[in-house]
């Protein structure tokens, strides 16, 4: 009994060693390794491409921030390249125009702010479309652009008493449009495949014409007979 067991499990280990054990392959038959096991998945949509990377935005739009001895004001623009070195813009803005000597003073009886013979609220809205040049393009840097610009276009002026509630004088108001001529000069900070951000300093004239407007009483000041100046302007965009 002893005997017939020893040789029945000396018979099973040799069985055993002789089995040749493979392991599956994802892909592949058994027996098989001539592939990567890694396997790859393709993007549901495709990716960009290096053309379309490289691509720069020829397109842009944003706001306008305006400072001025008037104050400040607010606006929009729109740009488009015509080619690397001249690009074609159209915009506005809105800022009050004033005698640089208008200081609010306080009323102890009313508790409120006013201007000492205040007459008229003025406003001035330039539309101006106006041709930008880079004089250096590509030989500085592409994140420091600077440029000149000028342009023409026309402006709406706003004149409300100020003896009403500042929303309520609109109704009161009196309004004009005039021509208007713009020169600039400033630099360009952006990257074309973002976004946009330009510094420039901008001259506007906005001649009123015949005896002008008055902000002040005629026994103080005389009548405002143009409505530009010079405006700081911080602009910033998205290309697109």
């Amino acid at each position: 009994m002893t005997k017939k067991f020893i040789f029945s499990l000396i018979f099973m280990i040799i069985l055993f060693s002789q089995l040749k054990l493979t392991a599956q392959v994802t892909g592949g038959g058994s027996g098989e390794f001539d592939r990567d096991s890694v396997i790859v998945f393709e993007p549901s949509s495709p990716l960009l491409t290096l053309d379309e990377i490289n691509e720069s935005k020829t397109t842009a739009m944003g706001f306008d921030l305006i400072f001025s001895t008037f104050g400040f004001g607010g606006g929009m623009f729109w740009r488009t390249d015509i080619n690397e070195d001249f690009i074609f813009i159209t915009d506005f803005f809105i800022s009050g125009i004033r005698k640089s000597d208008e200081l609010e003073r306080f009323n102890q009886t009313t508790g409120e702010l006013f201007i000492p013979y205040k007459l008229n609220r003025l406003f001035t809205i330039p539309f101006s479309f106006s041709l930008q040049y880079f004089p250096f393009n590509n030989q500085i840097i592409s994140t420091f652009k600077p440029f000149v610009s000028a342009g023409a276009g026309f402006s709406f002026i706003i004149s409300t008493p100020y003896d009403r509630g500042f929303f309520n004088a609109f109704g009161y108001g009196e309004y004009y449009t005039r021509p208007s001529f713009n020169i600039s000069i400033g630099a360009d900070f952006g990257n074309k495949k973002k976004s946009l951000s330009v510094f420039q300093i901008r001259y506007i004239n906005v001649p009123f014409g015949g005896n002008g407007l008055q902000s002040l009483e005629p026994i103080v000041e005389g009548p405002i007979t143009n409505f530009g100046g010079v405006f700081l302007d911080l602009r910033i965009g998205l290309n697109f």
